[in-house]
């Protein structure tokens, strides 16, 4: 079987030689989180897009989605992570193209709730499937006791870095 190389270790080797002191036994998790991050994401990027959408629009719409009823802005950060200033502007741009709409909240004018239009919720339905079939696609390769494996080992590391 051929195998790519594997960059992570090449440069774990690379350091060792210009500083043979070091630790970088740290790359073996980070390096490859990080690498298989950028490599998934492509991978996913590619199969949204292919709808008009790209990843942060995706993630929002399908935060809408899961909620099932308008939420403010600032829920739909929370339901993200992500910052009040680059929502603020998908909002604006997703409800340019008819996928969502914004309406003043009725108890405080102030505020605004967002949610799905008809045709939001008919993308987003049609996409979303798409999406897990790519992610299946993605994970083929590994069974379902390593998949559960991997999945409770990154979620350990998400709760030490959050």
């Amino acid at each position: 079987m051929n195998r790519t190389p594997d960059p992570i270790a090449a440069a774990r080797s690379q350091w060792s030689e210009i500083h043979p002191g070091e630790d970088t036994s740290t790359m073996e998790v980070v390096g490859r989180v990080l690498r298989a991050a950028a490599v998934v994401r492509r991978r996913l990027d590619s199969a949204i897009a292919e709808h008009g959408l790209n990843r942060a629009e995706f993630d929002l719409l399908c935060a809408l989605r899961r909620t099932g009823e308008p939420v403010t802005p600032g829920r739909l950060n929370e339901l993200m992570v992500a910052s009040g200033a680059a929502t603020t502007k998908r909002l604006h741009q997703l409800a340019g193209r008819g996928l969502l709409e914004r309406r003043a909240d009725e108890r405080d004018r102030r505020s605004a709730r967002v949610q799905l239009t008809d045709r939001g919720r008919e993308l987003i339905d049609e996409v979303f499937p798409r999406a897990l079939a790519a992610e299946r696609e993605l994970l083929a390769g590994l069974g379902q006791r390593r998949r559960d494996s991997l999945a409770n080992g990154l979620a350990e590391l998400l709760r030490l870095v959050e």
